[in-house]
């Protein structure tokens, strides 16, 4: 008797721009998406999914990982182009509209704890400019203010359900270089960054297998201008020793605007701008990250693919791999 085992089937990948901001001023609603295949080539990008309810940008935005549905909160956009206060989430195929936040909030963090989904920080423009020392948390389809929180926007915010990150951006008079992580009930500081940072990008980086086997854990990784030279340098955060250090590759371009997402076994930032003195140019091919070794960390930023269909900066980002389906095919001798 002969046994064979193997797999078929499709599979759906998508790296996706959401919303955001063209460089003729437009607010977006558009998503717009592409595919980097193995070996560093990246498909056309595409309009294949629905539009957002809302055009915004400067938005908070996370995914429910256990979910797979992605949110996005507050910005500045809409019909009127003001602070927003609603929330809408996407399951794949449509966008809901979401129960809305107390507060109107721009260059706000937005992640997932516990099951529930947390808008921290930000600012308002309603009635007037005021930087944001609370958050607020969504539970039973009701969102429930709660003070206090480091004055601080254009952050980023990490999170994993298990874990609650806040670092860098803007407080009331002075850029940032602070971090603070929630343990369920509050905030705890932690190590400061290398240099303090707005508008830039953070995520975890953890290669997988096909099948979602860890294989790397290289740490939180930063991208985004810093205060000082070199400006398109990254920074990663070890948990394990609560202590920041600089990754020795350097980006082509010192992004800031853009998103940073795990797709495919490579860490990509996507779109943002290029801000050089008075200029600012958009910044539009995907940059990767590959890593060949973690200790020590010897990593790689390669440019892929061409331009997107509208360049844009302070968006979201989507990255998906799906299986559509799986055969088994058993064979006896």
């Amino acid at each position: 008797m002969l046994f064979l085992a193997f797999l078929c089937g499709t599979f759906a990948d998508r790296l996706c721009a959401v919303g955001g901001r063209s460089f003729n001023g437009t607010i977006l609603a558009s998503v717009e998406c592409t595919d980097v295949r193995v070996g560093g080539q990246a498909l056309a990008w595409t309009e294949d999914l629905p539009p957002m309810l809302v055009p915004r940008y400067n938005f908070g935005s996370t995914y429910f990982d256990s979910e797979w549905i992605f949110c996005a909160a507050g910005g500045f956009g809409g019909i009127e182009e003001t602070t927003l206060a609603e929330v809408e989430c996407f399951n794949g195929s449509t966008w809901q509209a979401w129960p809305e936040m107390n507060v109107p909030r721009e260059g706000l963090g937005l992640g997932v704890f516990g099951s529930k989904l947390y808008a921290a920080g930000g600012f308002t423009s309603l009635p007037s400019f005021r930087v944001l020392t609370s958050y607020e948390v969504l539970e039973n389809g009701n969102w429930t203010l709660v003070f206090p929180f480091t004055s601080r926007y254009n952050f980023a915010l990490y999170s994993n359900n298990f874990s609650m990150c806040a670092m860098g951006g803007r407080g009331t008079s002075q850029l940032l270089d602070s971090m603070e992580c929630f343990d369920g009930e509050q905030w705890v500081e932690q190590a400061p960054m290398l240099h303090p940072r707005s508008s830039f990008a953070a995520a975890k980086f953890e290669q997988t297998t096909l099948f979602g086997t860890p294989l790397k854990n290289l740490g939180l990784i930063a991208t985004g201008p810093p205060s000082t030279p070199p400006r398109a340098r990254a920074d990663i955060y070890d948990e394990e020793s609560g202590t920041w250090q600089a990754l020795f590759a350097v980006m082509a371009e010192p992004r800031s605007w853009h998103t940073l997402s795990e797709y495919r076994g490579l860490l990509c930032a996507m779109g943002g701008i290029l801000r050089e003195d008075i200029t600012v140019q958009p910044i539009s091919p995907l940059e990767c990250l590959r890593v060949a070794t973690v200790s020590p960390p010897f990593a790689q930023w390669i440019t892929i693919g061409g331009s997107m269909i509208t360049p844009r900066y302070g968006h979201g980002a989507i990255a998906e791999y799906t299986v559509n389906y799986v055969c088994v095919c058993v064979f006896f001798f």
